[in-house]
């Protein structure tokens, strides 16, 4: 069966997986051919999958261009770290350094989150030549209360183990004075200082905030450090507050769906929950251009003692005052596809219009399946091994845990089939091509 190719590629598992299901079954309806796999497992794919469309998750130094001459293959990107945490007055100088070596050589198509960074794309020489498209990001549609179904299951459990809690997510980058000292030697520091300094002093507010809330308040505290965070410091440091607990797995949006109430410090977080009507507080932020000019601290009240906390996060969920309409108003403005037709939608239709020969899908023999298995063995071993003298922090085996499964997306695209108006997600296949590579598409009386 002859199909337009295309390819999409998974870096961090708990937050990719679930929105590129969501555009996959998007694209298989329109009549693509998908696969979704690690970055060794697309580059293993390419020799045997003809002229495709891949769309990568941000860009891609090495091998864009192998791609496109060798491969036939339509360079896409939606760099999902272009968002709405960049502060507004550092967006352009943001563009310039992350994009500095695009060109149309290697890329050609791009989605952008918003109108506000096409703008500033297209005022830049080198990205003339790259076509640049503002159609949201499908990961944000699955913020929207009509997709949060997706979730009871795992919001059942948190409840049923956590009961009610109030959700404190942290992104600080930092957990002592020893981590601020080693942030401000990396090589960024001259430029970044006061970024990583207001992080410093927003962390000590919190770290106290968090000790005093413990003790006034009767319920339970779950606090989700960010990835660049040490749990263990965390632990630690909140040892003593008994109705504390730290936790960081999986999927964030099961934690708040099943929250009281979010504090939050300079996360995206606080724009998904004020789409889902759950109270959402920050506490003590020194205002700073460079810095807090962003929808990620605009989303949250803010409260000024952990008295006021206390009052803000006792609200009843699905209750939007006044002010926190005109936020999402505002915020709107900036995220294309809060509402209406989804971004996964625009992306699709986008690529759908994108010229790129139809194929067959691609096979690989018994050999090939052992040889790619017995390469991924070895470099996870060497990364492992690495890991252990502190040359690298995570392993893709780290970031992509249990690989790409069949099975897996097969379950998710079941579950995401309500949102799609599909009765019955059997129509689809899902096949298990190599390790940490899956085909979809909509089945044929042959498939």
């Amino acid at each position: 069966m002859y199909k337009k190719n295309l390819i999409f590629t998974i870096e961090v598992k708990a937050r990719e997986m679930i929105p590129k299901c969501h555009l996959a079954l998007e694209a298989i309806q329109a009549g693509f051919r998908v696969y979704i796999g690690t970055f060794t497992s697309v580059n293993f794919l390419m020799p045997k999958v003809g002229p495709n469309l891949i769309l990568h998750k941000s860009g891609y130094r090495k091998r864009a261009q192998k791609y496109k001459e060798k491969y036939q293959s339509v360079f896409t990107v939606m760099d999902e770290e272009a968002g709405v945490a960049i502060p507004r007055s550092m967006r352009g100088e943001f563009c310039r350094v992350r994009y500095d070596h695009f060109n149309s050589d290697k890329y050609d198509h791009m989605f952008v989150i918003g109108e506000g960074y096409a703008k500033l794309l297209s005022r830049m020489p080198n990205m003339q030549g790259i076509n640049v498209h503002v159609t949201g990001w499908p990961r944000i549609d699955l913020w929207r209360p009509e997709y949060a179904y997706l979730y009871d299951s795992e919001k059942q459990r948190i409840k049923a183990e956590h009961g009610d809690y109030v959700l404190v997510i942290t992104s600080f980058g930092v957990t002592s004075e020893n981590s601020f000292r080693k942030l401000m030697k990396h090589p960024q520091a001259a430029v970044l200082s006061e970024i990583y300094e207001h992080k410093y002093e927003a962390f000590q507010e919190y770290l106290d905030m968090l000790i005093e809330l413990s003790a006034k308040y009767d319920g339970k505290i779950v606090v989700r450090p960010h990835p660049s965070e040490s749990l263990e410091d965390w632990r630690a440091l909140l040892a003593d507050c008994k109705n504390v607990h730290v936790e960081r797995s999986g999927d964030v949006t099961p934690w708040l769906l099943a929250a009281k109430a979010l504090v939050v410090y300079g996360s995206t977080v606080a724009v998904q929950a004020l789409l889902n009507g759950i109270p959402s507080v920050q506490y003590r932020i020194k205002q700073q251009q460079g810095i807090t000019d962003t929808a990620v601290f605009e989303a949250s009240q803010a409260a000024s003692s952990v008295d006021e906390l206390l009052q803000f996060i006792s609200r009843d969920k699905g209750v939007l005052d006044s002010d926190s309409e005109e936020r999402l108003s505002e915020i709107g403005s900036e995220i294309s596809a809060l509402r209406g037709e989804t971004a996964a939608s625009n992306l699709v239709r986008e690529l759908d219009a994108i010229a790129v020969e139809s194929t067959e899908e691609a096979s690989f023999s018994a050999f090939e399946r052992w040889g790619h298995a017995m390469w991924k063995a070895f470099k996870n071993s060497e990364c492992k091994l690495l890991k252990r003298f502190g040359t690298v922090r995570a392993c893709r085996s780290d970031k992509v845990p249990g690989g790409i499964s069949a099975d897996e997306i097969g379950s998710q695209l079941k579950s995401l089939a309500q949102a799609h108006g599909l009765g019955d997600s059997d129509t689809i296949r899902c096949e298990q091509l190599t390790e940490d590579l899956v085909l979809l598409e909509v089945r044929t009386p042959n498939s």
